[in-house]
């Protein structure tokens, strides 16, 4: 488990992720708000993926009263294949 757990990056929040600084590889994503996972899928190339998740939009659909994305409180992680 240690060797995946490092394959991980260091979590960084929406909001300060720069597209240059994720790689442009195959790899899996991951964010999560707190301790609760939002999404974690795998990816042909991650750093496009990054790049639509980063900007909120892909929330706008599931927002609504009781939940309000911050890219703040949101932190993303990516692992290359």
């Amino acid at each position: 488990m240690d060797v995946v757990e490092r394959a991980w990056s260091k979590p960084l929040s929406l909001a300060a992720v720069k597209p240059g600084s994720v790689p442009s590889s195959p790899g899996l994503i991951e964010l999560r708000e707190g301790d609760r996972y939002l999404y974690i899928s795998r990816n042909e190339d991650i750093r496009p993926a990054t790049e639509q998740l980063r900007t909120g939009k892909a929330f706008e659909l599931v927002a609504n009263g009781f939940w309000t994305p911050s890219l703040d409180a949101i932190t993303a992680s990516v692992c290359r294949r």
